[in-house]
């Protein structure tokens, strides 16, 4: 029996991963394109939804690391 195929992507803006069949991912990519809209999720793995799960759990910390942690432009100040 041949698993289905899973892709793990991540996005900036929401700080989160999400898991979807590929199909799902492919056609959600494809109606973006076709309605000229931009995503924020980039693909990190394409695998078993157990693959996917795995990596996204052994990355999660890096999240809550990034939660913590200022961006460049909240930690920017002018100096006169």
């Amino acid at each position: 029996m041949q698993s289905e195929t899973y892709v793990l992507e991540w996005s900036k803006q929401q700080n989160s991963f999400r898991t979807s069949g590929q199909q799902i991912c492919m056609d959600r990519n494809l109606s973006a394109f076709h309605g000229n809209q931009a995503s924020d999720y980039i693909v990190l793995m394409i695998g078993t939804k157990e693959q996917c799960d795995r990596v996204a759990n052994n990355t999660r910390h890096k999240l809550q690391n990034r939660e913590n942690r200022p961006t460049a432009k909240q930690s920017f100040r002018r100096v006169n």
